[in-house]
């Protein structure tokens, strides 16, 4: 059950950072709508370059806390 609990927390954590990521970049676009912001190619390649990072930190303080 503990490892059910932190896949669905670094799931949670990475769509988090994601949505994030896109409303960033929308208050910083001029003419993009968020949707458009959060599929555009690169904010996808920064989620996966970058944005598993706070997923296995806040995932790895989960595990050794409980």
């Amino acid at each position: 059950m503990k490892d059910t609990k932190i896949m669905l927390l670094g799931i949670s954590v990475y769509i988090i950072t994601w949505l994030l990521l896109g409303f960033i970049g929308y208050l910083l676009s001029d003419n993009m709508t968020f949707k458009e912001v959060i599929t555009h190619s690169v904010i996808l390649m920064i989620m996966v370059g970058l944005g598993w990072i706070p997923a296995l930190v806040v995932c790895g303080d989960y595990y050794d806390k409980y």
